[in-house]
């Protein structure tokens, strides 16, 4: 039996060449069974709680940098192609320093391809906020101006110092290399497609980074345009398609084929075909 301190949230790699039972084990020691693995394999699982129980002595538990299929606690596939959908959260600035920033909104390029869930970003600390919720509207970059994706689903009263988050229905599809532009306006305005930023009620107030300066890409001015080399403190979250062939680095071919793994530094080891197959 081994336990294994986790992240709650985070997504673990469990490889197993005999048949075991994961449970999540909760502060007062009592266990929640979250799958039973039966067949030697690995195996893709979310802990929902700070420490994961696995049966039996033998098998490696690493932690996964890409997240396991939507709505899965835990899951195993095999023969390769499309097993689900998976978070890829992407950070807009690279962490440089901050500073305070009122802008119009940002323009960033999209480094994959995917539909936009969620944007987080971190409030500007020591200045007052105006109190009035401001939504978040998303355009494609393109030769003849912005075109329009989509609307935030919430307006988002902004706070200091806290990560103020804003979400997105399915079907904000951005491409890898788009430029997108991320405008920030009032409830009266929230409607119009016509491209344009709001005044001061309807500005994002938040933590920003500076940025080498590339052309299109920064911190909106009051005309709309990059004007500011700085992108916001924060990341967007991403749904595409999860590709075993992502995931896949190592075959299963024989229970002393793990050995080799424990003598060296761990990534990511998942969803293997079993041995019976």
């Amino acid at each position: 039996m081994m336990t294994i301190d986790t992240t709650p949230g985070e997504t673990y790699a469990i490889t197993t060449s005999e048949p075991v039972r994961v449970s999540a084990l909760r502060e007062d020691g009592s266990e929640v069974l979250l799958c039973s693995m039966t067949e030697p394999g690995q195996y893709l699982v979310v802990a929902p709680t700070g420490a994961l129980r696995v049966s039996g002595s033998s098998a490696l538990v690493t932690r996964s940098f890409r997240s396991a299929p939507a709505g899965a606690l835990c899951r195993a596939a095999s023969g390769g192609g499309v097993i689900g959908i998976e978070s890829a959260v992407l950070p807009f600035a690279p962490g440089d320093g901050t500073d305070n920033l009122n802008a119009g909104g940002f323009a960033f390029e999209a480094e994959v391809s995917g539909e936009l869930r969620r944007v987080a970003l971190k409030g500007r600390s020591g200045y007052e906020f105006h109190k009035n919720p401001v939504w978040l509207k998303v355009w494609r970059r393109m030769e003849g101006g912005p075109v329009w994706l989509g609307l935030s689903r919430e307006g988002v009263v902004q706070v200091n110092d806290r990560v103020n988050v804003w979400t997105f229905d399915e079907g904000l599809r951005l491409a890898a290399g788009d430029v997108v532009v991320v405008s920030s306006h009032r409830e009266e305005a929230k409607e119009s497609r016509e491209y344009g930023v709001d005044g001061t009620e309807g500005k994002l107030l938040c933590r920003v980074e500076a940025i080498a300066h590339r052309e299109g890409i920064g911190c909106l001015d009051d005309a709309g345009a990059p004007g500011w080399d700085y992108l916001p403190e924060g990341d967007m979250t991403l749904a595409r398609p999860a590709d075993l062939a992502d995931y896949a680095q190592v075959a299963l071919r024989e229970e002393g084929a793990f050995d080799p793994l424990h003598t060296r530094a761990q990534t990511l080891y998942v969803l293997q075909v079993s041995t019976t197959s």
